[in-house]
């Protein structure tokens, strides 16, 4: 039987404001992913994403909208992950974001400036 603790659902959020999307990027590393994280065990991926972003930047979403669903795999200090994110449009209204976790950055980074952004992508 294979180990599939690596395997993971998690809920992701695209948080659009003023032409800026915002990305976390873990302290010390070069790339970023899209916020929001880990579905618990009987969670909806919507509680759950509401749940991560008040856990990390002390907000409470304001509307909510599903886009699809993605599927990643990539390496993480040697080990090798494979997840489904569930993917949802959000708006903040005009809430301030408060970076409170010890281990990522957020950053506001320019729309026309994405592409070239090192974005945690499908490594399949």
């Amino acid at each position: 039987m294979k180990n599939i603790k690596n395997f993971e659902i998690c809920s992701r959020a695209i948080i659009i404001k003023d032409g800026r999307i915002l990305l976390p990027k873990p302290k010390n590393e070069s790339w970023y992913f899209f916020p929001g994280g880990h579905i618990d065990f009987g969670e909806k991926a919507e509680k759950a994403l509401r749940r991560e972003l008040k856990e990390e930047l002390s907000v409470e979403i304001e509307k909510v909208e599903f886009i699809g669903t993605v599927e990643n795999c990539y390496d993480e200090k040697s080990v090798r992950h494979h997840e489904l994110d569930i993917v949802f449009a959000v708006n903040l209204g005009n809430q301030e974001i408060q970076d409170v976790e010890d281990h990522i950055d957020f950053h506001w980074i320019d729309l026309e400036k994405l592409e070239k952004a090192d974005i945690l992508s499908n490594g399949f």
